[in-house]
Formats: structure tokens, sequence, C-alpha cells
């Protein structure tokens, strides 16, 4: 993984298809990883810093700023968030099985 590799995800959003573009944006070998989305329902930018806790196993902390592209959404703020927090968590869970 670099930055500059793009990707797209698609995904349902309270009952919404949802096609995002992502782009890594910057990659520091086991240090952090930040990803930003300029399209889609949700726009974002995930920034996951990496600690080392012992050979083998890491912490992962995660700075993410998002903004909805409907007002609908702004509404339903709080189901958005645990609805994204659900899906990074996948997204990372991917991401640890390719490595």
């Amino acid at each position: 993984m670099q930055p500059g590799l793009r990707y797209t995800t698609v995904s349902d959003v309270l009952g919404r298809s949802n096609e995002a573009h992502i782009e890594v944006m910057q990659m520091i070998p086991d240090k952090a990883i930040a990803l930003e989305s300029s399209t889609g329902l949700i726009k974002f930018r995930a920034v996951f810093e990496l600690a080392e806790l012992a050979p083998n196993r890491c912490s992962v902390m995660c700075n993410l700023r998002f903004e909805f592209s409907h007002l609908i959404f702004n509404l339903a703020q709080p189901l958005v968030e645990a609805i994204t927090e659900n899906r990074i968590r996948g997204d990372l869970e991917t991401l640890r099985a390719s490595l």
C-alpha cells in the first residue's frame, strides 16, 4: 500500500447504496495510514496510527473527520456515527487479513 492507491467500496447506509472512492493519502510503514474519500454519501478523512504493543501485536487509534452529503444524515448523526465506526472496524479487519 502506498500514497496514491485508490479503491472503491460499496456499502449500505441507512438503506441507501453508497459507493465511495477512497485514496491512500499517507503511508508510513508500521506507523500510520491516512485515507480520504471526497465522494459518496459520507465524505471523510481517516488517520490510523499504529503503536507496537509486542512482537506481532499493535494497537490502532483512528482519528476520523467526516461530513454528510445530505441533510437527512445530519439529523441521524448518532446512528451514522455508529454505522461508520462499525464500517471502519470491518475495513481494518479486511486490511489485517490482506497483510
